[in-house]
């Protein structure tokens, strides 16, 4: 019953997580090509380059959301309604200190914009810019602790249709003030309203849903608590530092070497891969609550059989949509908004190369969230961040590789060092088993993906896909996406993972035309 009640609700956070993602991701979209026409690729460049330093900036975070999110699994499970009480008010206090640490050294770090773009490539009133970009995020900080306890308890859904509705809105209403004022502080300014408004309507509906919290509001966190904390906090600061510099430093590093339009062409593509990301990450990191529910109720080997079953699912879907990526995505930007926005072949093999190995980690990672494993983290994301600055550094001045070397850097940090540490770090300290099957069904996945990437390659050396129309784009990727389906089916029939899902879907096609 129990597994039972964990599988629906990782369906329900799943489905529901999915479809909000792909309304924001269409609205996001049209707000995208409303903010080209009527701004330019220098004002998306700057968007770009504000987003990576505002991940610079969620340093004083440090994964602590993580950390303190772990720590409401058991006392949730047990309805524990004091450890409850006591964990959500330790994260208030604590964000609420986030919040004020994160807008000061902001401010700060405004007075040097000019210096991280390349020279005379700024735009008026940047820094102003910066600080309202800073202010949306500084906001969520006051209120978002109560999303985790809505995620923790397995109902991530309600906190998905919240984003959903309220970004939606959001787009609306910067696609309005893009078309009438062509105006950026505007269009900053009404997503921190639109941020404040969300996550007040947030925290008044997880109050309902938890009326218990006002009655313990000056409950303490337990010394077992807090002696876990302070491991595993500590943990994340190294994993949180590691991560931010890798995801943070790319349009960095092109803005101060090549230039903010070209930070502005990239944006693009990356919309597109971080939108796809999104809804796959939605989709997948739903169900890491009943992970961490399953980590505290269930058997080593059950738990085991449930990841290589996940390991099939996250593999399923990062070759399908990186295979179909790899076709369609040069036509999409040419369709979307126009030739003169396209980067070379090349770079986009590199991009859904990055694309299927980062994908591919969230197998690993989930349950690593979901086991609460921080402090066993914590050197190889320190490694990892120097390891990826100075290779990209070292390839962006030492070689004409332009944009390619920042992604080559990427590439490089997540097959030395991330595809084969974080599954070490789960199977030695979660599962405490063997790892020779992740190996072997990893190497599987990853060789049958490149030699796909080759087989398209020559496909596309033979037919012209750029100068289709939508009509073709679209039936094209359909065919692509079908094609690389029946390919990934046909190379893993013999597994356990496949044959179990196979049995799944024949079973409940058996039982749909019984009852009917």
């Amino acid at each position: 019953m129990e597994s039972r009640s964990r599988l629906s609700a990782s369906v329900v956070n799943s489905s529901v997580a999915i479809i909000m993602q792909l309304l924001i991701l269409i609205s996001t979209f049209i707000m995208q090509t409303v903010f080209i026409k009527t701004l330019g690729v220098e004002y998306l460049g700057a968007k770009g380059l504000f987003t990576n330093l505002i991940s610079f900036l969620s340093f004083a975070e440090l994964g602590v959301g993580s950390a303190i999110t772990y720590s409401l699994y058991k006392p949730l499970a047990e309805n524990d309604h004091h450890s409850v009480g006591a964990v959500m008010n330790l994260f208030k206090k604590t964000y609420n200190i986030i919040g004020v640490v994160i807008l000061f050294v902001g401010i700060f770090l405004s007075f040097f914009i000019k210096d991280i773009v390349k020279d005379g490539q700024m735009i008026p009133q940047m820094q102003l810019m910066f600080i309202l970009f800073l202010l949306n995020t500084v906001v969520g900080y006051f209120f978002t602790y109560m999303r985790s306890l809505l995620i923790a308890n397995q109902q991530g859904y309600i906190d998905s249709v919240n984003r959903g509705i309220f970004m939606i809105v959001l787009s609306i209403i910067q696609i309005i003030i893009l078309l009438k004022t062509h105006n950026f502080l505007f269009f900053l300014v009404a997503q921190i309203i639109v941020t404040i408004i969300s996550n007040v309507s947030i925290t008044i509906t997880a109050n309902k849903i938890f009326p218990y919290l006002t009655d313990h509001k000056d409950a303490k966190v337990s010394n077992e608590i807090v002696s876990y904390m302070k491991k595993n906090i500590f943990g994340t600061i190294s994993s949180r530092v590691g991560s931010i510099i890798v995801l943070g430093t790319d349009n960095i590093l092109i803005s101060k070497f090549i230039g903010l339009s070209t930070v502005g062409l990239y944006s693009n593509y990356m919309l597109v891969i971080s939108g796809i990301s999104s809804l796959m990450g939605q989709m997948l990191s739903a169900v890491v609550s009943s992970l961490g529910n399953l980590g505290v109720t269930a058997n080593i080997n059950h738990q085991l059989k449930i990841f290589y079953r996940y390991l099939y699912v996250v593999a399923f879907i990062s070759y399908t949509t990186g295979i179909t990526l790899i076709v369609i995505l040069t036509p999409f930007i040419k369709l979307w908004i126009g030739k003169s926005y396209e980067l070379k072949f090349l770079t986009i093999v590199l991009i859904v190369l990055n694309f299927f190995i980062i994908q591919m980690r969230q197998a690993s990672l989930n349950f690593i969230s979901a086991h609460g494993l921080y402090w066993p983290m914590r050197w190889k994301s320190l490694i990892e961040a120097v390891f990826n600055l100075v290779v990209s550094l070292i390839l962006i001045q030492t070689t004409t590789l332009g944009i390619n070397a920042v992604i080559i850097g990427s590439i490089l940090n997540n097959i030395f060092i991330n595809i084969w540490w974080e599954p070490l770090i789960l199977f030695k300290h979660g599962f405490k088993s063997s790892m020779k099957k992740y190996v072997k069904m990893y190497s599987l996945y990853f060789l049958t993906f490149i030699f796909s990437i080759t087989i398209i390659y020559f496909y596309l050396n033979r037919i012209s896909t750029y100068s289709k129309g939508i009509v073709e784009l679209f039936s094209q990727s359909i065919l692509v996406f079908i094609t690389s389906i029946i390919i990934f089916v046909i190379i893993f029939s013999w597994t356990k993972e496949e044959k179990y899902f196979f049995n799944l879907v024949f079973s409940r096609i058996n039982a749909l035309l019984k009852n009917s």
